[in-house]
């Protein structure tokens, strides 16, 4: 192989990393998002009672609800594209925590997008 061989693979493996690096971080973040509407107690009362209580604005938890769904969607992406683009074992286990963290993901994304709307 040659140098400019070798320093393209290095800089795909690199590529790859970054962007499953990147995906966990989106998938962090929509967790975050999640739990600001699901922790908070004028959404619980939403649960209870079937509506908010007077005077409070929703506006926040609605945006947090569509980074929620948004962070999702960038961080599948970013995993499959680092995937494609090349496996190492840091792709790997990324997106094995990936896939472990989506099965708790989407029930309460779905719970947390009901809440906001």
């Amino acid at each position: 192989m040659t140098i400019t061989q070798l320093e393209r693979q290095r800089s795909r493996r690199d590529e790859a990393n970054v962007l499953a690096v990147l995906g966990l971080l989106a998938l962090g973040v929509g967790y975050l998002a999640m739990f600001t509407v699901l922790g908070d107690t004028n959404y619980a009362v939403k649960f209870e009672n079937g509506s908010l209580p007077p005077g409070f604005d929703p506006a926040g938890g609605q945006f947090a609800a569509i980074v929620t769904v948004g962070a999702a969607l960038f961080a599948f992406a970013a995993i499959v594209g680092a995937a494609s683009i090349r496996t190492t074992k840091l792709v790997a286990v990324i997106a094995c925590l990936g896939v472990l963290a989506a099965a708790p993901y989407v029930p309460l994304a779905l719970f947390t997008l009901g809440l906001a709307f």
